[in-house]
């Protein structure tokens, strides 16, 4: 039958078209020297086509597996990569241990690079909290002198300053209203409520004291790891891949 021999031939010239591309890609990967090169046909999408045709998308995952392969080897004496823990996602290959990860992204889609340093976040106090912290002891100076000297300028400031913005007006009556309160403010423990304030505020201005101190002990164990990572994935950068650095401080910037 000549429809028969017709669809055989047609069927017998695309096999050989493939076999032709899969011959081609395994020259390629022959011809390849170093690991420079096998990064670079990982990332070449007419070699992918040429084995997975265009669903190559499905099987990134496949891909990276073959990938992380390429870097296992690589930096198999190299201390980053020594006894880390590697997963492979759907999207990068990630290397893990301690305090920080190096996550190698696509490197068809996107061809960079991750290195995370998993340290504290830079504690701070805002200013709206070292102000309160400040009339917390002005409060507790002016108490005290009420208290101890049954001083009327004292009394008078510190009802000043516990009912200022209220109390923008010259009607006797509203500061009469503000003195009472004032009064029976020092009675009921204004100045125990205000010491406890006093060391609440206290303690977490240590605490924040104490996480900067180790956020910048953490920083010098950080800047290790860019030092020895920058010098490990040179490869990489003059492949042209992007290496991002996280939860490191850069030029006093640091982005997590």
């Amino acid at each position: 039958m000549r429809a028969k021999d017709q669809l055989y031939q047609y069927v017998e010239k695309r096999k050989q078209k493939i076999i032709d591309q899969y011959d081609r890609t395994l020259e390629r990967i022959n011809l390849s020297k170093g690991f420079e090169s096998l990064i670079s046909l990982m990332g070449d999408r007419e070699m992918l086509l040429s084995i997975y045709g265009k669903s190559y998308d499905h099987n990134i995952k496949e891909i990276l597996d073959i990938f992380s392969c390429i870097v296992d080897e690589m930096y198999q004496d190299n201390e980053l990569f020594q006894n880390t823990t590697k997963e492979i996602t759907h999207g990068c290959v990630i290397y893990s241990k301690g305090k920080y990860s190096i996550e190698f992204h696509s490197p068809v889609d996107w061809q960079g690079i991750t290195v995370r340093y998993h340290g504290i976040i830079k504690p701070f106090m805002a200013d709206a909290e070292k102000d309160y912290l400040k009339r917390l002891y002005k409060v507790k100076e002016l108490t005290q002198k009420v208290i101890d000297k049954k001083n009327l300028k004292a009394f008078i400031d510190l009802a000043h300053l516990l009912y200022e913005k209220p109390y923008h007006t010259k009607n006797p009556i509203t500061h009469i209203k503000r003195y009472f309160k004032v009064y029976h403010s020092i009675h009921d423990g204004l100045l125990r409520k205000t010491m406890i304030a006093i060391e609440t505020g206290e303690e977490r201005k240590r605490k924040i004291e104490k996480d900067t101190e180790l956020f910048y002990i953490q920083q010098e164990e950080a800047k290790q790891l860019k030092e020895k990572a920058d010098a490990a994935l040179e490869i990489f950068k003059k492949l042209g891949w992007k290496i991002t650095y996280k939860g490191i401080l850069i030029n006093d910037t640091i982005c997590w």
